[in-house]
């Protein structure tokens, strides 16, 4: 249970997160979609959430451990991402509030990668 409620717990910020990065333009750092107009650029980058939050909710059901450590994983690497860029042109999401979302998943992440590891021992 402890681990259902921790990736449910990140699988939330993480749709907080992208909430944010589509009112903040996250896209315009993300080649090649940063390459279309304003407009199609944000409906593909939107769009592509369905998607990606269809798969995400169905793994949740039939292959929980899979995401989980997907989720971990990436949850890591995405915080590590965000420092990489922190002084790109277009990055909007040098914030209190964004970057807050982005270090919260990272910290639930290790957290549960921690826990795994020391519970499953």
């Amino acid at each position: 249970m402890e681990y259902k409620i921790l990736l449910w717990s990140n699988l939330s910020l993480f749709i907080l997160h992208e909430m944010d990065a589509i009112y903040r333009k996250e896209w315009m750092m993300l080649y090649p979609v940063n390459r279309l107009d304003e407009t199609n650029a944000h409906i593909l980058f939107t769009g592509m959430h369905f998607f990606l939050f269809l798969t995400i909710f169905f793994m949740l059901d039939q292959y929980f451990y899979y995401i989980f450590w997907i989720m971990n994983i990436f949850g890591i690497l995405h915080f590590a991402a965000h420092i990489i860029f922190i002084k790109h042109k277009h990055n909007k999401m040098n914030n209190v509030f964004s970057m807050g979302i982005v270090l919260l998943i990272a910290l639930i992440s290790a957290l549960s990668l921690i826990l795994y590891f020391f519970i499953n021992q």
